[in-house]
C-alpha cells in the first residue's frame, strides 16, 4: 500500500485576493500573487504551503500531499485510473489528482 509522508499545501478560492494577502502577511507567511494565484510559504524551505485564487465563492479546492517516492506515487494514482504530471508551480515536482469521496481534489 502507498504511503503518504506529510500535508504540503491547501488550495482555497477566495472572494478577495489582496484582503486574502493582507491576512496570512500579518501572520509572517512570505506571500506573493503571481497570474492571479496567491502563493504563500512559511519560514522553511517548501516552496508553497498555501495557494488561492480569486472566486465570487469561497471553498476549499484541494490539499496537497507528498508521497514516500516517486513509484509510491503512481501507485496511489493507478488508485482512481490518473496520470502523474508534472507540477508546473514553483518547486516543480510530480503531481497525482485524485478525487476522495466528498468531490475534494487531493
Amino acid at each position: 500500500m502507498p504511503r503518504i509522508k506529510d500535508v504540503l499545501y491547501v488550495r482555497f478560492q477566495v472572494s478577495d485576493l489582496q484582503a486574502q494577502k493582507a491576512f496570512l502577511d500579518s501572520f509572517g507567511l512570505q506571500t506573493v500573487i503571481q497570474d492571479g494565484l496567491l502563493v504563500a510559504r512559511g519560514t522553511d524551505t517548501s516552496p508553497y504551503i498555501y495557494l488561492a485564487e480569486e472566486s465570487s465563492e469561497p471553498a476549499l479546492v484541494s490539499v496537497g500531499f507528498a508521497a514516500d517516492s516517486v513509484a509510491a506515487l503512481q501507485e496511489i494514482a493507478e488508485i482512481d485510473g490518473v496520470s502523474v504530471e508534472t507540477n508546473l508551480l514553483i518547486g516543480g515536482g510530480l503531481i497525482a489528482r485524485l478525487q476522495d469521496p466528498n468531490g475534494f481534489v487531493i
